[in-house]
């Protein structure tokens, strides 16, 4: 499985193209401290109003914090609000 990511990421190094697509890498954008939206993400695997674990390429995504509410959710990203105090991965 590796070896088709290296193969990969020397693609997208060569042809330009933009890692997140091509690897399916997690994008991440924290607006302050109160709202999170989190593109590519794998599925929920834990949801509290203290944590929130997404499953991504880069292992389990975890944001830990208090009062979290998802706003908005497709197959491909989850917009989260409430106090975020750290973001981490896990693997």
């Amino acid at each position: 499985m590796k070896n088709i990511d290296n193969v990969k990421k020397k693609v997208s190094d060569k042809l330009s193209l933009p890692k997140d697509i091509v690897l399916n890498m997690p994008v991440i954008r924290i607006i302050g401290d109160k709202e999170i939206l989190i593109e590519n993400h794998g599925g929920i695997l834990e949801y509290t109003l203290e944590t929130i674990r997404l499953k991504s390429n880069l292992g389990d995504l975890e944001l830990k914090g208090y009062g979290f509410q998802i706003k908005d959710i497709s197959e491909e990203s989850i917009f989260v609000i409430g106090k975020v105090d750290s973001l981490s991965f896990i693997k």
